[in-house]
């Protein structure tokens, strides 16, 4: 399987594990993707730091066009979680298990993840 119809699967179904409608086809990904990042898109995706996320706005509803902004993960990150610079240096540096700090700071362990990998 091509790795940009893997990418749209992991999404998909990522969404979906959250809880989250999904409404976008492979063909109407794909052309999002390029119209706000380019035709070299792939490579400037993803939850690293400087790479770009689609957001939904206000973290709230489906993933569908009218209902989502390119944004980079750090920005997702800031507008999605009220820990505070010294919460997400301490998450960083904490060798807890992403569920117990979930469950300390009262977040996902998606949002973890991602602080970890900033």
């Amino acid at each position: 399987m091509e790795v940009t119809k893997r990418k749209f699967i992991e999404h998909k179904y990522a969404a979906r594990r959250r809880g989250i409608d999904f409404k976008f086809t492979f063909e109407e990904w794909v052309a999002w993707w390029e119209m706000h990042l380019g035709p070299d898109w792939l490579e400037k995706r993803g939850c690293k730091k400087g790479q770009y996320v689609m957001a939904r706005n206000g973290d709230v509803g489906p993933y569908e066009t009218r209902n989502v902004k390119c944004i980079t993960c750090q920005d997702n990150n800031g507008e999605n979680t009220k820990l505070s610079e010294f919460d997400m240096t301490a998450i960083r540096s904490s060798k807890l298990s992403g569920r117990k700090l979930a469950k300390e700071y009262n977040v996902h362990q998606t949002t973890i993840a991602r602080i970890r990998r900033m």
